[in-house]
């Protein structure tokens, strides 16, 4: 098989004044016709492998201070944006930061017109792709409404349209459903064995993977490749927690009385009803756009209810203050960007503590010993925008359990994580549940589901929430 990507030696840094890399000396040949999926600590440094693998950096971010990128033998810097997108393409962890247009087709449209392709066919082919992803019904839909789910695979769908010798793909199903992911696997399978496409996969989730042979690389701080995995949970738990026996006992905290959400004609939910009691995880599950995120907004008031009724320790919510309900309910979004607010990560944390503790001292000792026990410590006096994807999350999650509020809403509070850093955060959940706070999820991690939750919501075809546990 002949190499269609090498890297040789390559190190890394986002400034030029910082005293690490945070690629210290990756050497590796992808080779024609093969799948590679790639694991390792959150915060490794494979998202910014990935950009670089990608072409992407140190183009528009960051310094390579040594090696090389050879794309078909040659250096990759060399290639126009518009001639290595036809070689190689990459999916975004966060697909927001790849869109240019507002409208899907259009979205889809632009990056053919980028690579010259046949005005005349054009529309044609966007159909195709969007039918190959099972998302025509999305065609006219402006990016913006779409769901996490939805908004990876239009990316995902550019990347069929364009058709490149090999894609990267950067947690790809995060937000997508297990059996989407099953569905976009087979697609990835068989262009694999129909076109020779090299496939690079970063991704914590291995056990989706199974029906799909592939190169397995687990790397270490640095992007250092490690050789011993034995540490490392290949399979995902399939234990299932029994329910605490004392929650019946509990108090009512929220509950949902025949709520019907939706955007304009699309109807997401009709007449759906939930309880969740003090100290109870509640998970919410389903297909990608299903309206799990959009119900977060609408307990939160963010966006409106069209129908029915949501109570907040038994009151309408809408008779409790805005004030109110952000002090009382908290939500990490799928996005940890569009929550941040400050320009450091302890300041994130302090800030959701300063509603119930105004001693300075203690504020900062609680802050950084949060830090300490979620391996962040280091990061205290970065911008949370600077961190990567998987640091980002586990920040905001941190700010919101900082507070002192009787609800979180945590949409993917797991999403670009490994395995062992996914149980630190849910047995912290856990923790602070056994303490009182209730606590909602919306996941697609359902083996995490099954382990650590209390009551389970599917959201059926029939756009209902039944309760299957």
């Amino acid at each position: 098989m002949k190499k269609v990507l090498s890297c040789e030696d390559i190190e890394f840094k986002y400034q030029i004044n910082s005293k690490k890399n945070i690629i210290d000396g990756f050497s590796y040949d992808f080779l024609e016709g093969k799948v590679y999926l790639i694991s390792g600590f959150s915060g490794c440094g494979k998202s910014t492998l990935a950009y670089i693998l990608s072409g992407l950096y140190p183009e528009h971010k960051g310094i390579m201070s040594k090696g090389k990128v050879l794309l078909l033998n040659r250096e990759i810097s060399e290639y126009s944006p518009n001639e290595r997108v036809k070689d190689i393409m990459m999916m975004f962890q966060n697909s927001d930061a790849q869109f240019c247009m507002e409208k899907v087709k259009d979205e889809i449209i632009f990056c053919l017109e980028n690579i010259e392709y046949s005005v005349e066919k054009m529309d044609e082919l966007v159909d195709i792709v969007l039918s190959e992803m099972d998302i025509l019904y999305l065609k006219d839909r402006d990016l913006s409404s779409l769901s996490g789910g939805e908004k990876q695979k239009v990316a995902l769908a550019i990347i069929l349209a364009i058709s490149p010798k090999i894609i990267i793909l950067d947690e790809p199903f995060a937000n997508v459903d297990y059996e989407s992911s099953q569905e976009i696997i087979q697609k990835l399978k068989r262009l694999n064995e129909e076109n020779k496409t090299t496939i690079i996969a970063i991704d914590h989730r291995i056990s989706l993977w199974k029906d799909i042979e592939y190169e397995f690389l687990y790397l270490g701080k640095g992007c250092k490749i490690l050789d011993d995995t034995s540490y490392f949970e290949l399979e995902d738990s399939e234990e299932i927690k029994e329910n605490r026996e004392n929650l019946k006992e509990k108090e009512v905290v929220l509950e949902l009385e025949n709520i019907s959400i939706g955007y304009g004609e699309k109807k997401l939910l009709e007449n759906c009803s939930l309880i969740a009691r003090e100290g109870e995880i509640v998970s919410l599950v389903g297909k990608s756009g299903a309206g799990k995120s959009s119900l977060l907004l609408n307990i939160t008031g963010l966006t409106k209810i069209k129908n029915g009724t949501i109570k907040f320790l038994g009151k309408d919510i809408k008779r409790w203050k805005r004030k109110e309900i952000l002090k009382n309910i908290g939500i990490v979004f799928q996005n940890p960007q569009n929550q941040f607010i400050t320009y450091k990560v302890i300041d994130e944390l302090i800030f959701s503590m300063k509603q119930n503790e105004k001693d300075e001292k203690k504020l900062l000792e609680r802050a950084e010993n949060l830090l300490k026990q979620f391996n962040l410590y280091e990061y205290r006096n970065y911008s949370p925008f600077a961190l990567s994807q998987g640091q980002q999350r586990k920040v905001a999650v941190l700010s919101m359990l900082a507070g002192d509020q009787k609800i979180l809403l945590c949409d993917e509070p797991t999403y670009g994580q490994d395995n062992r850093t996914s149980k630190e955060i849910m047995e912290f959940l856990k923790k602070r549940a056994n303490e009182g706070l209730t606590i909602i999820i919306v996941s697609h991690d359902r083996n995490l589901v099954y382990e650590y939750s209390d009551s389970i919501y599917e959201v059926t075809e029939e756009k209902e929430l039944r309760r299957v546990r």
